[in-house]
């Protein structure tokens, strides 16, 4: 796999391996430290001294700044390159990290640590064939270093092959016995062979040689856990807390575990020592409300917080928990009264404007926009790039069909906090409500390269590259949302449903068995297996299928409706219209069924009675677009035109900016032969979904049979049309070459009338327009012909 596709996948690795490695390996790093070098070099030498030191105090930010001017003086040091490298690691910033450790590589073919690092991570990102050929390099360049061969054993070990994982475990062991790597591998072999209690053993052999070292500590938590040991648990989270007694985490994960065996007590009272130690500041103070509040009930939690309110009246932290407390209980005016006294108290700083923005969300809960508005202004109007308003503000123009307002909006966050998860997610769902899909793509696609673990933006970005068609990258990555989520069922579903689209029915069959394994998703892996067989032409398996799905989903739209199709599919509508005559029997408020009759009647070109069900439809369920439509079409096609009008415009007040509604308006404007009236939808139409070829040729094509003689209504047209240039619709084309042909301009007609001639030779019209062509250019025999 291409390197950019491992950039999407980077996890976190761990820098503690490597970078106990340099002592051994101090001949290889300490390139740009030559003893009686002078000038740049030696400057270059005290720069990744004072780095080195700093990265060992750990002020990453100091450090970075050492080994870039170490860089700038010396661009090929290796050393500097790789503390960059291993920055970034602890930064998390794993793609920058991982070109850093590439480029060292590249300038120093056998730098050991580096290419233990891009080993770790292709393992932890799922590339293990990249891993493989990482480790065969490793061991070209220091086969016996135990750090090479506990890598073998974890990928051994991610391959399901434990003897070959034990082996190399041991192997690294033997050669170091104090190698944490290779421990964990080797305990996590012994749990997978139900040897749990050697695996401990073994990290317990591991903490006699790293005293220090929590994160075997953690590991052994773990084992213990899964063997329901607990109180040897509690005694090796104790032991880690006293090892780093100031580390808040340890503490609160221990608070967490008594809270998780309901010893509520104990969890109270390790939080209450944390807080009288002053560890972890508002933090320990705040999981105690958080625990209270599932525990003894909103008023403890709203004791606790009015306590340290009055004990740290500046920390307004508290405040706001507290008002959030409120919030969760509906009690909106207490919550109100919280902010506003901190908007009172803090004015236009910091806490005042986030108050603000807290008491906008109150506001627009209870439905009043105008003032979440008002409040949103004050906060612009002191920080006109504050975060969180320009959000609320974006959301409130995507409800509205303000797209472009709230891109700009979202682009101002994203300038500032370019990896902000909301904000790309709702800039992609604008993109995609204008219209914009190349562009929603792209920023689905900034969204995977940021969290590879986001599997929601991978599965959007996977129906993305389907409609592009590109379902070969679909696929990959939605295997790669499994990897990270294996019972991800949205992602088995869209898997599935793309596998069957492709006809690899075996591969399909095996994902729906997988999602039919989940037990909350019966009811789609069933509607999957009819759409499969129904693919292969297995309708009455189909149908057993759908029928399934409808027992678990009574009332679902997509069961029911691939039973029809399945009868229709074998030419049976009267089977159709007796089975859903017998649904409607057992259920007569079905929409569903009231609108999939009317369709069976429709084929069978039984309109008025059609029409009547589609009504049903509409009485039963007035928020569903479907049923409107087909009344339309049928009214249309019974000659109606007008009726169908008044119908579209009933439900475009329903749904209004309903694309298809708007389209099939302006057809019906186009039967009653009122053009400048379905000009008029057409351009609505156009304002609502720029993108919309549809929209842009039907009107663009009125504009030139019905204003031929306006000039500027005819430039508009072409204008309109010009996108079509590079088109391979035929009609599309027609168009674009008739609006040339009516501004005089025929020679330019001509390539784009010839070329619909050519797609599509059955069609009439397309030869008339190009026999006038050629007709006005005296090309009297061609002209003839295509006339004839």
């Amino acid at each position: 796999m291409e390197e950019r596709a491992l950039l999407n996948r980077l996890l976190r690795v761990s820098a503690g391996g490597a970078v106990r490695s340099m002592g051994k390996l101090a001949a290889v790093l300490a390139v740009a430290v030559v003893i009686g070098c002078g000038g740049g070099e030696e400057r270059a030498a005290k720069y990744l001294d004072r780095g080195k030191a700093l990265f060992e105090e750990g002020d990453y930010v100091k450090a970075r700044l050492e080994f870039q001017n170490a860089l700038q003086i010396k661009p090929t040091s290796v050393e500097g390159r790789y503390y960059l490298g291993l920055i970034d690691e602890r930064q998390g910033e794993w793609r920058r990290a991982f070109v850093n450790f590439k480029q060292v590589t590249t300038q120093q073919a056998d730098h050991v640590p580096a290419h233990l690092k891009l080993a770790h991570f292709y393992l932890l990102s799922g590339e293990l064939e990249q891993a493989e050929a990482a480790a065969k390099t490793l061991e070209g360049l220091d086969p016996e270093n135990a750090e090479v061969l506990a890598l073998r054993g974890a990928i051994a070990l991610r391959r399901g092959d434990f003897a070959a994982a034990q082996a190399a475990a041991e192997a690294a062991l033997a050669k170091a016995p104090e190698n944490v790597g290779a421990v964990a591998v080797l305990a996590s072999v012994y749990k997978e062979k139900g040897r749990t209690g050697d695996g401990i053993a073994a990290l317990d052999r591991s903490i006699a040689l790293n005293p220090d070292n929590v994160q075997i500590r953690l590991f052994k938590i773990k084992l213990h856990l899964d063997e329901k040991q607990y109180e040897a648990a509690e005694a090796v989270y104790r032991e880690i807390i006293d090892l780093d007694p100031e580390n808040y985490g340890y503490r609160a994960a221990l608070a967490q575990f008594y809270a998780s065996r309901e010893r509520m007590a104990e969890a109270e009272a390790v939080l209450r020592e944390a807080i009288a130690g002053g560890i972890g500041g508002s933090q320990p103070k705040l999981l105690l409300v958080n625990l209270l509040a599932s525990t003894a009930g909103f008023a403890a939690a709203e004791k606790e917080l009015q306590g340290l309110i009055a004990a740290e009246p500046e920390a307004y932290v508290y405040a706001f928990r507290l008002a959030e407390l409120y919030r969760k209980e509906e009690q909106l005016d207490r919550a109100e009264a919280v902010l506003s006294e901190v908007i009172a108290r803090d004015g236009t700083g910091p806490n005042g404007l986030a108050a603000r923005s807290g008491l906008a969300r109150l506001r627009l809960a209870a439905g009043d926009r105008a003032a979440a508005e008002a409040l949103i202004g004050e906060v612009l109007e002191e920080d006109p790039a504050n975060a969180d308003v320009l959000l609320m503000r974006a959301a409130l123009s995507l409800e509205k069909g303000e797209h472009e307002a709230a891109i700009a909006d979202l682009r101002t966050v994203l300038r500032n906090s370019p990896r902000s998860a909301v904000a790309l997610r709702m800039l992609a769902e604008a993109h995609v409500r204008a219209g914009e899909l190349e562009l929603a793509t792209d920023v689905l696609q900034q969204l995977v390269d940021i969290d590879p673990r986001d599997n929601l933006a991978r599965e959007r970005l996977a129906f993305f590259l389907v409609q592009r068609g590109q379902p070969e990258a679909a696929l990959e990555l939605l295997n790669e949302a499994l990897t990270n989520q294996p019972g991800s069922a949205a992602a088995l579903q869209a898997k599935a449903d793309l596998l069957i689209s492709r006809f690899e029915w075996a591969e399909a069959e095996a994902t729906i068995e997988q999602l039919l394994a989940l037990p909350d998703r019966q009811s789609v892996g069933r509607r999957l297996s009819g759409r499969l067989y129904q693919a292969q032409g297995r309708h009455h398996e189909a149908i057993a299928a759908f029928e399934k799905a409808l027992e678990l989903e009574p009332g679902a739209i997509a069961p029911l409706t691939g039973i029809v199709v399945s009868y229709l599919a074998q030419d049976k509508p009267e089977d159709a219209q007796a089975y859903l005559e017998g649904v409607i029997a057992k259920t007569p408020e079905n929409p569903v069924a009231h609108n999939l009759l009317g369709e069976v009647l429709v084929r069978e070109k039984r309109l008025a009675v059609a029409a009547g069900s589609f009504r049903r439809s509409i009485e039963l369920r007035k928020d569903w677009p479907v049923p409107y439509a087909n009344l339309g079409r049928v009214l249309s096609l019974d000659g109606k035109p007008r009726d169908a009008i008044a119908v579209y415009r009933q439900a475009l007040a329903e749904f209004p900016n309903n694309q298809g509604l708007m389209l099939a308006l302006a057809e019906a404007q186009q039967r009653a032969d009122d053009y400048e009236g379905a000009m008029a939808t057409y351009e609505q139409t156009l304002e609502a979904h720029p993108d919309s070829e549809v929209a842009t040729n039907n009107l663009a094509a009125l504009i030139a049979d019905f204003r031929a003689e306006d000039e500027a209504s005819l430039k508009r047209g072409l204008d309109l049309a010009k996108r079509f240039e590079t088109s391979d619709n035929a009609f599309y084309l027609d168009t674009l070459g008739w609006l040339h042909y009516r501004l005089g301009e025929i020679e330019q007609a001509r390539v784009y009338l010839a070329r619909a001639a050519e797609l599509r030779a059955d069609v009439p019209q397309l030869h008339y327009h190009l026999g006038l062509a050629l007709h006005r250019l005296g090309e009297t025999d061609q002209a003839r012909a295509a006339l004839q």
